[in-house]
C-alpha cells in the first residue's frame, strides 16, 4: 500500500522498469492527505513462461518508481486531468517529510 503523509492532496502515478512484464492497478490515481491505499503488482502471464523458462535473471533487476506530485484543490482529479499531470516532466520539491510512505518491512 502507499500513504499520502504530507499536508495536501497526491497525484501519483507508479512506473516499472519492464511495464510489459507487470500489472499494476490503480497504476495512478489520487489521494487525500492522510488516505492510504492498495497498489496490486503482479507479472503477466506471458512474463511468468519466460522466467520459469529462462530463469529468475530475467527479472533480477526490473524496478517500480512511484512517481508523484502536491494538488491543490478537491480530489479526486478527472481521469483526463490526473493523466495530463503525470504526463508531464515532474519536478518535485520536497519538504521536510515525505509525500508518499511505504509500509517498513521491519
Amino acid at each position: 500500500w502507499i500513504k499520502n503523509t504530507g499536508t495536501r492532496g497526491l497525484a501519483f502515478k507508479v512506473k516499472a522498469s519492464a511495464p510489459q512484464r507487470y500489472f499494476v492497478r490503480p497504476n495512478a490515481g489520487t489521494l487525500s492527505q492522510g488516505e492510504a491505499m492498495t497498489l496490486l503488482i503482479a507479472m503477466q502471464p506471458a512474463a511468468r513462461t519466460q522466467v520459469a523458462s529462462q530463469g529468475p535473471d530475467v527479472a533480477e533487476n526490473d524496478a517500480f518508481i512511484i512517481l508523484s506530485l502536491p494538488v491543490d484543490g478537491p480530489l479526486p482529479l478527472p481521469p483526463a486531468q490526473l493523466v495530463a499531470m503525470v504526463r508531464v516532466p515532474l519536478l518535485i520539491q520536497r519538504s521536510a517529510g515525505p509525500l508518499c510512505a511505504l509500509p517498513s518491512t521491519n
